[in-house]
């Protein structure tokens, strides 16, 4: 009996950890509410959609629209990252994060001896995906930070 529960665990592990270095699980529209931070400002952000691209090999933001405060902001689609063995994610060939366990983390160098940064983090969990953004240097505050928590968006009946 030992056995056969080490056996499925190891099966179950296995499994697991192929599929979790697939980007896929964040492919479509999210959409959801969140938070806004500039220096010492926080602001709610009630109205937040996401819309990501993915498979196997790639990963992009394909837009997105933000509501915080009086602040709207739309993003425009996103250069896609190329994933790569092991679930290594690269960015025109330099190696930014990585893909695991429905997590993908990325950390863009955003300036050539400034010392910061802007790490993302996107987490699938059941049905939410939650994305964090913080761009700053370590140590310091933030630039500004940005957290939402979503729901995948209900996709239109089709003809």
């Amino acid at each position: 009996m030992k056995l056969a529960w080490m056996v499925v665990a190891s099966s179950l592990s296995c499994g697991l950890a192929q599929a979790g270095d697939d980007p896929s699980f964040v492919s479509g529209t999210w959409t959801g509410t969140g938070v806004f931070q500039v220096s010492d400002r926080i602001t709610a952000c009630p109205e937040v959609t996401m819309r990501f691209s993915a498979s196997p090999a790639s990963y992009n933001l394909a837009g997105a629209s933000i509501k915080c405060g009086d602040m709207v902001r739309t993003e425009p689609l996103h250069p896609a990252y190329d994933i790569r063995e092991d679930g290594q994610v690269y960015f025109h060939d330099v190696p930014v994060g990585r893909v695991d366990n429905d997590r993908i983390h990325i950390d863009n160098p955003v300036g050539a001896g400034s010392g910061m940064s802007d790490d993302y983090t996107i987490i699938r969990r059941g049905d939410l995906v939650v994305f964090t953004q913080v761009m700053g240097a370590p140590g310091a505050m933030p630039r500004f930070s940005f957290v939402a928590i979503m729901r995948r968006a209900a996709e239109p009946p089709r003809p």
